[in-house]
């Protein structure tokens, strides 16, 4: 699909499948697990105490106010369990970044660029059970989606978000809280906004 600037389906390791060599690297213990198609070494289990790490890439800041995104990936939650699924972040606190993340098995946006804005979906993510879940800025609406279907439309109403931090997959902040436990898988990165049709297609695949 065009505007696809990063891909890690976790194929044994943590590289991304897009062309763009944004290669990830593990920090700290994540064991490859079985994923939702029971393929071996095919997925990530985190468990708190580590999590994966790209360089920063000015690709990644993502979050402007006239640009689209779209943000998807598979997601095994755990009772309990949930955090950071994707994030670039300066530090913890009052700082730039934004964070694609779980809480409370519901799926949320945070942004932090002069000024700090989070919007949570309303449905919950069942536990012990793999889930597609997408975000989509598309103008000033901001898109949550579960298994190919729109579950909330929000205004979107945040700020820029330009920095130099490293991209995470799996939390934690710099400095700070939010390692995933659970597992992931097959995380996509877009700078555009993908159409339901196209959302749909990846839960197909």
């Amino acid at each position: 699909m065009d505007g696809l600037i990063a891909y890690y389906p976790f194929n044994g390791n943590a590289n991304d499948e897009s062309g763009n060599n944004l290669h990830g690297l593990i920090m700290g213990n994540l064991f490859l697990t079985t994923d939702r198609k029971g393929e071996q070494s095919h997925a990530f289990e985190f468990t708190g105490n580590g999590w994966i790490e790209i360089q920063h890439n000015e690709v990644f800041n993502i979050v402007n106010t006239n640009e689209d995104f779209t943000i998807n990936t598979w997601i095994y939650l755990l009772e309990n369990s949930g955090g950071y699924v994707f994030l670039k972040d300066v530090s913890s606190g009052n700082a730039s970044k934004y964070i694609f993340y779980t809480y409370n098995s519901l799926i949320g946006f945070h942004t932090n660029g002069n000024g700090s804005f989070s919007w949570n979906a309303l449905t919950t993510v069942p536990y012990h059970e793999w889930q597609m879940v997408t975000v989509v800025k598309n103008g000033n609406n901001l898109k949550f989606f579960k298994n190919g279907e729109i579950i909330s439309i929000q205004d979107y109403n945040g700020n820029p978000v330009d920095n130099t931090a490293n991209v995470r997959i799996g939390g934690p902040e710099p400095g700070g809280e939010g390692t995933w436990i659970g597992k992931l898988d097959d995380i996509g990165v877009w700078v555009r906004a993908l159409t339901e049709q196209e959302i749909q297609q990846l839960y197909n695949e």
